[in-house]
């Protein structure tokens, strides 16, 4: 297990117990815990990604893209809905 593999980020109005990144950062997934009581939208800052186009998907569901140029800093918006405890999150590399 790597470093990156044992970080545990923190996110307002929800929570990361574990991340998981493959070797060359092409695939990030977690479980995002809702501890808010009202729908809301979350915001994943990433920073050092590898260059390319990345897709995000929540739930399995197809919830977004972004891109990454430079090894600079994205910002994702995810939507929390009140109802769901917890949502699968992948970002993956296209």
């Amino acid at each position: 297990v790597s470093d990156r593999q044992r970080q545990r980020p923190q996110l307002l109005r929800s929570d990361l117990p574990f991340i998981a990144l493959n070797d060359d950062l092409s695939r990030i997934s977690f479980t995002l815990q809702n501890v808010a009581s009202a729908d809301h939208t979350t915001t994943l800052s990433l920073e050092g990604l590898p260059d390319g186009d990345y897709a995000l998907s929540v739930d399995g569901a197809a919830a977004g893209t972004c891109t990454v140029a430079k090894g600079r800093k994205v910002c994702i918006d995810i939507a929390m809905k009140q109802d769901s405890p917890t949502n699968d999150i992948v970002i993956a590399k296209a």
